[in-house]
């Protein structure tokens, strides 16, 4: 169970492959739509800076 955020940092869109397999899992129910609900993707280190600290606020 997850019980906190996951962010991956997507540059140049290089984990878009990963993100698609995900998907087809929870299509397939290998992973809860819940869970992935949790994945936060982000494109740059700026979002994923603003990301941590909004989240470190709430």
């Amino acid at each position: 169970m997850i019980y906190q955020p996951l962010v991956l940092l997507n540059i140049k869109c290089f984990f878009d492959h990963l993100l698609k397999q995900i998907d087809v899992m929870v299509e397939q129910g290998f992973v809860s739509h819940t869970n992935r609900e949790h994945l936060t993707v982000v494109s740059s280190p700026e979002a994923f800076l603003q990301f941590l600290k909004a989240y470190r606020k709430a």
